[in-house]
């Protein structure tokens, strides 16, 4: 084979291509160009993916790296190309091609990733105020935990007994940027601990308070979970309010509540297939969280999951769920429609209240009962069914729904009605449709007649 001469220039644009892919700044040699177009995430092939497409595939910072029609996937033989990145290596996504097909509808999967090396990693920024942070977890094995800080030292040996609390901190001589290691022996389990059971977290100042803490909670910038990780307790990487992203691998058995609570700038969480509910608090106030995935499997969305994700697009909820929790998508105002699967059959008090752009909710006919303040300031709902099988409307089930036009009735017997107020607010140029024949009823019921001015029977084909 003849030499192949590439100049200067042509090295100088390849290498602009290479850091203009990854967002980076790094200077590169020749002899490394190949590995970095390697690390490169797939997807895409330099292409922009439409995000309209329903079946769509994140990376775990939040990167779409490809997106499909309900066609095509049912047309895929294998799912796409896993992602690559330094560091770590892709365990595939948290949704099987199988389960796809038969859910067959929107939907967000998520990339799974573990270190090359085994070890958890956190990537810290500390400055003058936090040199002296300290991190907590639990070992199942005595001395099982080798603990690098990242500066230089000589990683630390954790000494202690079998399925014991740890606590070591350490003092950095400068300010930086830093990756704290945490490599377990090969029988060690890991629990990193969380932040409401002592006033600290599994990483932080070790003070007694969350103000106290604040500044260190702010040093955490990126986590990525290495093997044996049995559990993240609850709160354990809440606060992180700089906290861009986070990998959970598959080794990871159980997520406590709130792990990532009030993480501010979070954009993203691929949650793997390791249980059976969405926690409760489990994303609350990640207030720049544009997308989530939720795997297959899940049967409820406990208390708060979501609430106050001010940002968060669209969530899929699959059909695996029965319950919906309290407050569990209150405050996501980003939001303008949520699909409830089928087979809910309980919705908690104000689980979908103060969602400011909700267009459309779709009440399962498996729901028997509205709770309190269901959609309550939901201004922009513009129609609702209720099902046939519901019996009971709590109290200000539809508060202040100040643009909602129709509401339909399907129920021939009238729900009981826990209070006058559960339709407060309702416009004037709202209509009620009842069942044919069953107008009457309606009107005469206990505090439905408060609302007979408001009511109509449905004629056939009513419902738009």
């Amino acid at each position: 084979m003849g030499n192949v001469l590439v100049d200067h220039n042509t090295l100088s644009a390849i290498a602009d291509s290479i850091r203009e892919k990854k967002g980076s700044g790094e200077k590169m040699k020749p002899a490394m160009m190949p590995d970095a177009i390697r690390s490169i995430p797939s997807g895409g092939g330099g292409t922009e993916v439409d995000e309209s497409l329903p079946v769509r595939f994140f990376d775990y910072d939040g990167t779409l790296l490809y997106s499909y029609s309900l066609t095509a996937l049912q047309q895929m033989e294998e799912l796409p190309e896993w992602p690559s990145h330094d560091g770590l290596v892709c365990e595939g996504w948290n949704w099987s091609l199988e389960d796809l097909k038969i859910f067959n509808r929107e939907v967000n999967v998520a990339a799974l990733y573990i270190t090359d090396d085994g070890a958890t990693r956190l990537y810290v920024h500390l400055d003058d105020d936090t040199l002296e942070p300290v991190v907590r977890f639990g070992q199942s094995q005595s001395a099982g935990v080798l603990l690098d800080w990242g500066d230089g030292s000589e990683p630390e040996s954790v000494v202690s007994g079998g399925n014991s609390e740890v606590s070591f901190t350490h003092r950095y001589a400068q300010p930086g940027d830093y990756v704290i290691r945490f490599i377990p022996g090969e029988y060690t389990e890991i629990t990193f601990l969380g932040y409401y059971s002592t006033g600290s977290g599994a990483f932080s100042g070790g003070k007694s308070t969350y103000q106290q803490n604040m500044k260190y909670f702010m040093a955490v910038r990126k986590i990525e979970t290495g093997k044996q990780i049995r559990r993240l307790d609850s709160y354990c990487f809440s606060c992180f309010g700089r906290l861009e992203s986070i990998s959970i691998s598959k080794t990871v058995q159980g997520l406590g509540n709130g792990i990532v609570a009030k993480c501010y700038s979070l954009l993203f969480l691929g949650i793997p297939k390791i249980g059976t509910a969405v926690s409760a608090y489990t994303c609350q106030e990640c207030c720049s969280m544009r997308h989530v995935s939720v795997p297959n499997g899940v049967n409820a969305v406990y208390t708060y999951a979501f609430e106050s994700c001010y940002s968060l697009q669209e969530i899929v909820i699959p059909d695996s769920a029965a319950t919906i929790g309290s407050q569990a998508f209150r405050k996501c105002y980003s939001l303008t429609e949520i699909h409830i699967p089928a087979g809910v059959n309980k919705f908690e008090q104000y689980c979908l209240a103060d969602n400011r752009i909700l267009e459309t909710v779709r009440i399962p006919e498996s729901v028997t009962e509205i709770p309190d303040s269901f959609v309550s300031g939901c201004w922009t709902l513009t129609e609702l069914v209720i099902p046939s099988a519901v019996k009971t409307i709590n109290r200000y089930a539809f508060e202040n729904c100040s643009s909602i036009k129709r509401y339909y009735l399907m129920p021939e017997t009238p729900p009981v009605l826990g209070a006058a107020n559960a339709f407060n607010g309702i416009p004037d140029d709202c209509r009620i449709y009842v069942p044919k024949g069953c107008l009457e009823a309606y009107q005469t019921a206990s505090n439905w007649s408060n609302y007979a001015g408001y009511m109509v029977e449905m004629e056939e084909g009513e419902i738009h």
